[in-house]
């Protein structure tokens, strides 16, 4: 993920869920950089917009990440107004 960032390389679908299929070989394994890794995965599908290429089940650690994205972006763009208004 880190070189498809670095080098602005456009995303396959096909790469994207050879990807996925890699994340879920080792996703119950408790640890914090498999979080993280879940993390800049579904950061990297929203920022290329690919979001729509592989399928989200409701309470699957990827559903739950993306959900936590869209509070914080969501709580983010609150705050800034409220330090606009001021």
């Amino acid at each position: 993920m880190k070189y498809i960032e670095i080098h602005k390389l456009a995303l396959a679908g096909n790469d994207i869920r050879q990807m996925k299929r890699y994340i879920d070989a080792i996703v119950d394994i408790r640890d914090d950089y498999i979080h993280n890794l879940i993390h800049r995965f579904v950061v990297m599908l929203k920022k290329y917009d690919q979001l729509d290429v592989i399928s989200f089940k409701p309470g699957d650690k990827y559903w739950k990440e993306l959900d936590a994205i869209d509070v914080f972006v969501a709580k983010k763009e609150e705050e800034d107004i409220l330090v606009e208004s001021y």
